[in-house]
């Protein structure tokens, strides 16, 4: 590590990746014949860890009595599969390491540290009373859910849960195990998937060590163990639902598991709910006028887990004027209407029917357009062509917007981008948000308005753990609680809104940028800069 003295006393200047990578431990687990298991967590969850549930273990080692562990400051985050670089094992840990580190601060850290930020802001302070009750009726939004009464029981206390970012990246040994682990109906999968989350799952219960590494792959401590829920991850690297599921059979340290074990289940839906609440937030910060019904808007990646959600909410709420875009759509067919409701009909590409439940094609509103999509950038037709303002939503992965063209995007737009990296951090990032900021458009990034996922995730293991959690065995359990979705999808809502709300006021008071913005308001400078300074004692 190169980190650069300046005359000041105990300053130091650093990378953007000394400033991660001095803030987080890296575990290596190896899966023999199959793959090795990255995994980061934050210092202070390791160091210092704050507890606030934790339950007798001593009892059993069998994974499936254990009940989780909860600290105030659990780092967690997601997992994914990073392919190999064929023949060159070094480059590809090399890969696994960079991605590791990148996942682990720029999303899941920055996102937990907006959520608490925005309930140190008192986003929650008119859902939860300090008797510690819901102070509102909450109505179920569809079946899936139930009634929240006024008057339900739910501590304050959840607002003691700080999470630091965590990850955790799956390196196969070779291209053949990595098109198993990301194809959830091959016939090896579970038996891969096992493999693979036994080892890990013995770590984060504290069973075994595991050996800690630097960002460069050095060892630094063979056989080291973390403290009882230092670190909860959820397998989020395929379409397979169950993937968190398969790990709760090895260890409680899970999120994201199936209702029928208390857990709130996949994170798309109250992804969405969340980023409803940015839309709403911009709404009443006047950058449009979300009760006009022919609001001209975009949506892009249309038919994806969150897009086809967004776009269903949309309908639902009756925005007529709607543009959608998808690189799963077939163009080479015809867009045909049904002719008992009238929606359109938009044909799905056979390899990518996987996203809408293998239907072949989406519906939409009769009023509602199709705009051309392509891998890798936006359209022009799709971005609006420089017209009219517009509303422009991106649910996509990718960095598809610094390879657009940005003249396309109508002046005094909003852009609302799902995508983490839609926006580059550091310098790269800033400068593409200043060209949009001197044209009059608003653009919201990905960690600011989609860590509703992120968001119920907390809520999920603050239920399962907490007395009234109910939740006893993992996948075995005689007792069957029930998650509260409605409850999960609210508290995302009022978090992303005030959150979006803040970052939009800072921006406009203080005639900066909303990339700026989020980096002063979560605390993390290197959002916004290559280049950080760092005082040490």
């Amino acid at each position: 590590m190169s980190m650069q003295a300046l005359p000041e006393v105990n300053v130091l200047k650093l990378t953007a990746q000394e400033y991660v990578s001095i803030h987080t431990y890296i575990y290596e687990i190896p899966i023999p014949n199959t793959a090795t298991v990255f995994l980061a967590i934050n210092r202070e969850s390791v160091d210092s860890p704050e507890v606030l549930v934790h339950p007798d273990n001593s009892g059993t080692s069998d994974p499936k009595n254990l009940k989780a562990v909860l600290n105030c400051n659990s780092s967690y985050g997601g997992t994914r599969a990073e392919p190999p670089v064929e023949g060159d094992y070094e480059q590809s840990r090399l890969n696994a390491l960079e991605s590791l580190l990148k996942l682990s601060f720029y999303e899941s850290h920055t996102k937990h540290k907006y959520l608490s930020k925005t309930n140190e802001k008192g986003a929650l302070d008119e859902l939860i009373s300090p008797e510690s009750k819901i102070k509102n009726y909450l109505k179920a939004q569809n079946e899936a859910q139930k009634d929240i009464p006024e008057g339900y029981d739910f501590s304050r206390d959840f607002l003691k849960l700080e999470f630091r970012g965590g990850r955790a990246i799956i390196l196969s040994e070779n291209l053949d195990i990595h098109e198993i682990i990301v194809d959830a109906s091959h016939p090896k999968a579970y038996e891969v998937y096992s493999s693979i989350f036994k080892e890990v799952g013995k770590f984060l219960n504290g069973q075994t060590g595991a050996t800690k590494i630097d960002f460069q792959g050095n060892v630094v401590e063979e056989d080291s163990f973390i403290p009882a829920g230092a670190l909860f991850i959820t397998p989020d690297f395929g379409p397979n639902k169950r993937l968190a599921d398969y790990l709760h059979e090895h260890t409680p340290q899970v999120l994201g598991v199936d209702a029928s074990v208390g857990g709130g289940g996949g994170k798309a839906a109250y992804t969405v709910s969340g980023f409803f609440g940015a839309f709403d937030a911009a709404s009443e910060q006047g950058l449009f006028n979300a009760d006009d019904e022919n609001l001209p808007i975009s949506l892009i990646g249309a038919a994806g887990a969150m897009g086809s959600d967004t776009a269903k909410r949309l309908a639902e709420k009756g925005f007529k004027n709607v543009l959608v875009s998808d690189i799963a759509y077939d163009y080479t067919k015809p867009v045909e209407t049904d002719s008992t409701t009238g929606e359109k009909l938009v044909p799905i590409l056979e390899s990518e029917r996987y996203r809408m439940n293998g239907e072949a094609f989406q519906r939409i509103p009769s009023s509602w357009g199709v705009a051309l999509a392509e891998p890798g950038k936006f359209t022009d037709e799709a971005l609006g062509k420089n017209g009219e303002p517009r509303v422009i939503i991106a649910m996509t992965f990718g960095k598809a917007l610094k390879h657009s063209n940005l003249d396309a995007i109508p002046y005094n737009s909003t852009v609302l981008l799902s995508e983490n990296w839609a926006i580059p951090p550091g310098d790269e990032g800033l400068e593409i948000m200043k060209a949009l900021k001197d044209r009059g458009i608003m653009a919201l990034q990905g960690q600011a308005i989609t860590p509703g996922g992120a968001g119920n995730s907390k809520v999920e293991i603050f239920f399962r753990a907490t007395e009234n959690g109910g939740i006893t065995k993992a996948m075995e359990n005689e007792q069957t609680p029930t998650y509260h979705k409605r409850l999960g999808h609210e508290i995302v809502y009022r978090q992303v809104k005030q959150g979006a709300s803040d970052l939009l006021t800072l921006a406009k008071e203080r005639d900066i940028t909303t990339i700026e913005a989020l980096a002063e308001y979560t605390n993390l400078p290197v959002l916004a800069r290559n280049f950080v300074l760092q005082k040490f004692l």
